[in-house]
């Protein structure tokens, strides 16, 4: 079996990680892989051992007379988007064209739905904007390779056809723990908590016309409250940054705190285990599902409250026991704020059906922003009180097995193009 994937995120790896997982686990069965991408994904498709063929911006319109060769030329069995939405805003809003043309092919296309997007609005809530629709044609597709941390692995799927992302990832030997954990002075009583950034996390600067003011101002003022947060943990915790330092992240404990700008992917699977828990503020990022499929513990910040009126500002103190007066005055100062699970841009309520009767998320540890003794609390007794740990321990175990129950992903596979075909006729 060929298959053609079309990786074309340029903003985060994470569809081209995706891409590349599923492909490597159908290597393993015999099946092919050429990957259409841009060159921000060469490397790391180069990495895998996959060939490409590079698709730029600059190309425009005329990018179909490429992928017209490119099909023609290596002659695949099936065309795979990793993801829908990163191929589907591409193509047309960088190259300006209608993305739907690899479907004159005739060829079977399985779009990987990362977010359940059949039972979505459609329409991703952005804070301090208008929002942004998402193109429907997904509905006229008959399959959907969901990814399984993150997908539902059960009931309405509906044309979904969940599959594990990856297969779990073996934790590194106990020496090679010790030797990384060394190497950043770790003590046997010390804990290391990794907090992972991707680059567009944070905006361009001078570039406020491209996001909101509201995205701007969470981008730079998060990071100032969690380090508030963080530098109120136990004095032998340590904080390992993988990805360039957020604003504010130079007032953490500077003997206590490791950045690693850039790193492999074997070093970066090597930290990440080596790692006592994450912490994240993006609900879908791969390093949150391959945390859990090694069995690291992930705690996700998040803010349900929306701050516009002085109400809903009220409405904020009393769940989570009464701001603190350091969140009151960063709200002064930073507010007003909107929900988000997908920091900072939000995606609190697009990402809701998903979410809802979820074993994921139920697996990972959620914590809300403005709850500065809770989040605190909670990441604490996760990192140094045992009882709690086995109990999030004992929740991400129940979880990996119905993970590990699904059938093997050349099989999902192999019916998703079935049942495509069985559509086409």
């Amino acid at each position: 079996m060929r298959l053609l994937y079309f990786a074309q995120s340029t903003a985060t790896y994470g569809e081209t990680f995706i891409g590349l997982s599923l492909a490597n686990q159908l290597r393993e069965t015999g099946a092919k892989a050429h990957f259409a991408c841009p060159p921000s994904a060469h490397a790391l498709v180069e990495q895998h051992g996959y060939t490409h063929t590079t698709l730029e911006e600059s190309m425009g319109p005329d990018v179909r007379r490429h992928v017209d060769a490119l099909v023609r030329d290596w002659r695949p069995d099936a065309i795979v988007l990793a993801d829908y939405f990163a191929y589907w805003s591409n193509l047309e809003k960088r190259f300006r064209t209608d993305p739907w043309f690899i479907e004159d092919y005739g060829v079977p296309v399985l779009p990987i739905d990362i977010w359940e997007l059949e039972h979505s609005s459609f329409r991703i809530d952005v804070c301090g904007g208008a929002g942004q629709d998402v193109d429907k044609h997904i509905l006229e597709m008959p399959a959907h390779l969901r990814p399984v941390p993150l997908a539902h692995v059960d009931g309405d799927l509906g044309h979904g056809f969940p599959y594990r992302i990856i297969e779990p990832e073996q934790r590194v030997s106990e020496a090679t723990r010790a030797s990384i954990r060394a190497e950043f002075g770790l003590r046997d009583s010390d804990r290391l908590v990794m907090i992972p950034v991707s680059q567009w996390q944070q905006p361009p600067k001078g570039k406020h016309g491209m996001v909101s003011d509201m995205v701007h101002r969470l981008a730079s003022g998060v990071p100032r409250l969690l380090t508030h947060y963080l530098r109120q943990l136990p004095p032998q915790t340590h904080f390992l940054v993988v990805g360039e330092p957020l604003p504010g992240f130079d007032q953490l404990p500077a003997e206590r705190t490791h950045v690693l700008p850039r790193v492999s992917y074997e070093r970066y699977h090597a930290v990440l285990t080596s790692s006592d828990a994450v912490l994240s503020l993006n609900m879908g990022a791969p390093t949150v599902i391959r945390s859990l499929l090694m069995d690291v513990p992930v705690v996700m910040v998040t803010n349900r409250f929306n701050t516009q009126a002085e109400e809903t500002t009220q409405a904020a103190d009393r769940p989570v026991g009464g701001l603190s007066p350091v969140v009151r005055a960063w709200l002064a100062e930073h507010g007003p704020i909107e929900p988000f699970r997908q920091w900072p841009k939000g995606a609190y309520h697009f990402q809701e059906p998903l979410l809802r009767d979820n074993g994921y998320a139920e697996a990972i540890v959620q914590v809300e922003l403005l709850d500065e003794n809770g989040l605190i609390g909670t990441l604490e007794k996760l990192l140094y009180d045992a009882n709690e740990h086995g109990r999030h321990a004992e929740r991400r175990a129940r979880y990996l097995d119905a993970v590990r129950a699904l059938p093997p992903t050349r099989e999902v596979v192999d019916r998703a193009l079935r049942t495509t075909r069985a559509a086409r006729g």
